[in-house]
């Protein structure tokens, strides 16, 4: 887990932070019945921003979580900086909480 802020790494982390909050879109009835759990995807970041391998690790126990969660890794984000190698492997934890991500 990425916690520290002075990580060479923590800008990129906060942008896909963001990119991947902005690509959750639960729908209204879920919202409404405050439905809640947390998610863990794993997926891959190429030096070009792509990415790749996007897949459940842990699912929440409810199917419909699990899938926006999946949907909700853009496929393109910035390229991460700086990078050691052709990619980076991210495991992202998403939390449901009752009324939204």
């Amino acid at each position: 887990a990425l916690q520290a802020a002075d990580h060479p790494l923590a800008p990129w982390a906060r942008e896909l932070d963001d990119a991947v909050r902005t690509g959750i879109q639960l729908p209204i009835e879920l919202r409404a019945m405050a439905v809640s759990g947390r998610t863990m995807v794993e997926f891959v970041v190429h030096r070009s921003g792509v990415v790749g391998r996007v897949r459940l690790l842990e699912s929440s126990g409810n199917d419909t979580l699990d899938a926006h969660s999946l949907a909700a890794v853009p496929q393109r984000l910035p390229p991460p900086r700086p990078l050691d190698g052709d990619r980076l492997r991210v495991r992202y934890t998403i939390h449901f909480r009752e009324g939204g991500p």
